[in-house]
């Protein structure tokens, strides 16, 4: 009987060892990156800048900014994230606002750059 237990104590330890759940050595997946927001949720720096930027992984995203932020802007100092487009039909001033509002006016991107003082 005495001869059995370190027999037993051996399948036990290896029993153990094959049900133990290690980690992962490669670590856990990291998550994709595509906004400033992912960037930001995932714990990556923030700068401190207006409007603000996360870098990830050698990627920066920009920080989206509202139709009401955007007009903070005068049309020289547009935000990265927002575009330089008339208001409203019946306006014939220009202001800064968010991209959707402009596109939804039918003033794309590209409408935006050519406008854009060299």
């Amino acid at each position: 009987m005495k001869s059995g237990m370190p027999l037993l104590a051996f399948a036990l330890l290896l029993f153990a060892g094959c049900t133990t759940d290690y980690p992962d050595p490669a670590g856990p997946p990291v998550p994709e990156i595509n906004s400033f927001e992912e960037c930001a949720a995932a714990g990556y720096p923030v700068m401190e800048s207006y409007p603000r930027k996360c870098s990830a992984d050698g990627q920066a995203f920009t920080e989206i900014l509202s139709d009401d932020e955007c007009q903070k802007a005068g049309t020289e100092h547009c935000y990265a994230s927002c575009r330089v487009c008339p208001p409203c039909p019946e306006c014939s001033s220009l202001s800064c606002r968010s991209a959707e509002f402009c596109e939804s006016m039918g003033f794309t991107e590209e409408w935006s750059k050519s406008i854009e003082p060299v």
